[in-house]
């Protein structure tokens, strides 16, 4: 009688391990995203001086100009020094687009960006308050592209 069993292939293995090391990353890849998600703080208070980091695009779209706005409330008038924002694609080396802001006002500054392609977002804008040059401030921003 001859043997019907056969052999598991070492390559179809090999092949099964890629593919579950590949599903295991793409699910933590989603998890970290949660996380990065959750821990932006798009706001900062500095004694009396409050700082956001807002959006005036409602939906944001590969290839087309997406609007960020640093606003400044507080008593007495602050300057920011150099301050930029960067977008970037998370997990993505390639996908970064960064931007001057411009003085709208005292109290605020505004950039016009566009993301590259569809996906999962973050802006951060990275600047330093006038008196206080040791110290680089960063805000958050996460939003989808579609």
């Amino acid at each position: 009688m001859e043997n019907t069993r056969r052999k598991t292939s070492p390559l179809l293995i090999l092949l099964a391990l890629i593919l579950a090391i590949g599903v295991l990353y793409s699910w933590s890849a989603r998890s970290n995203d949660t996380a990065v998600f959750a821990e932006a703080s798009d706001h900062i208070t500095i004694g009396d001086i409050d700082i956001d980091l807002v959006s005036t695009t409602s939906t944001h779209y590969a290839l087309q100009e997406s609007e960020f706005m640093l606003q400044i409330t507080s008593a007495t008038q602050v300057e920011l020094i150099d301050p930029v924002i960067k977008l970037e694609m998370l997990h993505m080396d390639c996908g970064i687009v960064s931007s001057s802001l411009s003085a709208d006002s005292d109290t605020s500054y505004r950039v016009a960006a566009a993301p590259l392609m569809p996906g999962k977002w973050v802006a951060t804008a990275s600047f330093q308050l006038e008196g206080q040059p040791d110290e680089i401030l960063q805000l958050y921003y996460p939003f989808e592209v579609l």
